[in-house]
């Protein structure tokens, strides 16, 4: 199989078609009125910031290792294990029932509810974190999208059933 910086083709293909979508998604976003453009962009720049160092720190390079221990320091001490033992099926399964545990908390309890919820629940439980630094990340992207969504942009969440 071909590899690229030390690491198969394959290995890059999600990162890369995702920054070509991202690149679709922010000149496609520069075509709407400023009101409507506000949000997408700054999704599409994050993304276009964001997404070149995913697929430098994909590759087995020095700069790549850096990126990767920086964002994740539990890389700081890899092992040579293939694909499928690094990322077992359990682990995907379980990323997954966090994603419909989180979709299920939108509906029932609200937006601004749910997404401190479930990065709480993710970081301790998926991520291996202690409770104070998973409350305080939670608490911290529950602010930023209250001061966001309600004060900045002046924008009304889905409230979920419960709350409505």
């Amino acid at each position: 199989m071909k590899s690229l910086w030390g690491v198969p083709f394959y290995r890059y293909l999600p990162a890369a078609i995702l920054l070509v979508a991202a690149i679709v998604y922010f000149v496609t976003s520069l075509g709407y009125n400023p009101d409507a453009r506000l949000f997408p962009l700054l999704i599409g720049a994050t993304l276009l910031a964001l997404l070149p160092l995913d697929l430098v720190a994909i590759s087995r390079t020095s700069i790549g290792d850096k990126i990767r221990v920086w964002f994740n320091p539990a890389d700081a001490t890899p092992d040579e294990k293939d694909e499928e033992e690094e990322r077992p099926l359990k682990r995907h399964v379980q990323a997954l029932l966090f994603v419909f545990l989180l979709i299920a908390l939108m509906y029932l309890c609200g937006i601004l509810a749910a997404i401190p919820i479930y990065v709480a629940s993710s970081v301790r439980f998926l991520g291996g974190r202690s409770w104070p630094i998973a409350l305080i990340m939670a608490v911290s992207v529950g602010l930023s999208c209250y001061v966001l969504f309600t004060v900045a942009l002046q924008t009304d969440l889905y409230p979920g059933i419960l709350f409505n």
